[in-house]
């Protein structure tokens, strides 16, 4: 786990991949039992079972990711996220050539009547916009910059996946006709920044994610 920057209120972390960010029905070990060795007085800040969360990524998404030290921290970083003025921005590998330059893509989004445990495209979702920018094209894959307007569940990884170009190494939301490659042993999804007002923090790409992606032509 490395810190990132440490403030008073607040502290940065560059998540590993892997790992859940807190604790669920079925797991064991969560980033917070760290944060908690390293920073004891977030035991108390924001809700019981997630000490100091503010905000998640997915157990096989890495990057920065924002944690309350104080309350006081905790409910300026909530309020900042529900006031929509976190911007965060993702490097995102996908299946198949993305032919426009940019674009935004705004499936409504909710929880799927086949599997409460995925979400999916649904006309009475609740609006999700994620927009993106190519950063490279390769014979079979493009590059992506990626930043969330809203912050939905899976809302990355189920967008392009109804876009057409499903995220490299997704094991649940991928199109049967993009073979999982045997290569890459997770998701190819990175949270590379996140700013709020003055502050502007980064993480640089994984070693594991740079190698897949030297390998690529």
């Amino acid at each position: 786990m490395n810190i990132i920057f440490e403030h008073k209120d607040f502290f940065v972390v560059d998540k590993p991949s892997g790992i859940p960010v807190h604790h669920g029905v079925k797991t064991e070990r969560a980033l917070t039992d760290e944060l908690l060795q390293q920073y004891p007085e977030i035991a108390f800040v924001g809700e019981k079972d997630r000490p100091g969360i503010v905000h998640r990524l997915d157990q096989d998404v890495s990057g920065v990711l924002l944690v309350a030290r104080t309350k006081e921290g905790y409910r300026f970083l909530r309020t900042l996220f529900d006031e929509h003025k976190v911007q965060k921005e993702y490097t995102v590998l996908v299946f198949g050539k993305v032919q426009k330059p940019e674009g935004e893509i705004n499936f409504p989004l909710g929880r799927s009547k086949e599997d409460w445990r995925k979400i999916a495209t649904k006309q009475d979702g609740k609006v999700s916009r994620t927009l993106f920018e190519v950063l490279k094209n390769y014979q079979q894959y493009t590059l992506l910059k990626v930043r969330t307007i809203t912050g939905r569940t899976h809302q990355i990884r189920v967008h392009f996946y109804a876009y057409g170009h499903s995220i490299v190494g997704d094991p649940v939301y991928h199109i049967e006709r993009y073979s999982r490659r045997k290569d890459i042993s997770r998701i190819f999804l990175h949270a590379s920044k996140i700013s709020f007002g003055e502050y502007h923090f980064e993480a640089p790409l994984p070693h594991d994610l740079q190698i897949f992606l030297n390998r690529l032509y």
